[in-house]
Formats: structure tokens, sequence, C-alpha cells
């Protein structure tokens, strides 16, 4: 479900699962989000298989205007977060990335 879309922010897409999120990922790459400068994807199934997915959108010229990305609530865990923080390809316009509740664990704490 979408509830605002605009050409430079899309504020919320809920129910997506991994898969979803893999799609996304690849409709970036291929321009359908290239001027997109705020995403909000809190409370999907994203998980570290759609971490993995953005961060190779992204090093592939996807999202290249992205400012903030809030993936709260995406159950990606340490190896999801790592990936995402990890890439210095990745998101390099970002200034902002929130990742509240994404069941860290101890590891992450």
């Amino acid at each position: 479900m979408v509830r605002r879309f605009g050409q430079k922010r899309l504020k919320i897409l809920t129910e997506l699962d991994a898969d979803g999120m893999k799609m996304l990922a690849e409709s970036s790459v291929r321009g359908g989000l290239s001027k997109l400068k705020e995403l909000n994807l809190s409370g999907n199934l994203m998980k570290c298989d759609g971490a993995r997915a953005f961060v190779l959108a992204s090093e592939q010229g996807g999202f290249a205007e992205l400012r903030t990305l809030i993936l709260d609530e995406n159950k990606l865990g340490v190896e999801g977060i790592h990936a995402l923080v990890s890439s210095k390809l990745a998101f390099v316009r970002l200034t902002a990335l929130h990742l509240e509740k994404n069941a860290m664990g101890n590891d992450g704490a």
C-alpha cells in the first residue's frame, strides 16, 4: 500500500517482504526512483536479504539522490544492518539512516 507518493518523496510503503524489497531496489537501478530524496519503509519485512538487495541497487546507481532512508522495524538483524552501513559505494548522498527496532540483539547493542 502506498500512503503518499511524490516526485522526490516516497513516504511509506507497507506489506513488503524481502522479495518486494528486491523488486523496489531493481526498479531504482532502472531509473524508476532516480530523483527520490526520502524513502520511508518502516514496518515491513525487509530482513537481511532485502537490505543486501538495496545495497546492491545503490552500488549500481539506484537511489542516486537518496538523502534519508527510514528502515525502522524491518527485522534487519545485525547482518542486514552491517550490509547497509559497510559498503563504501552505496548510498553516497545519504545523510540520515533510521534503524530503530530491527532485532539487533546483544550483538548490535
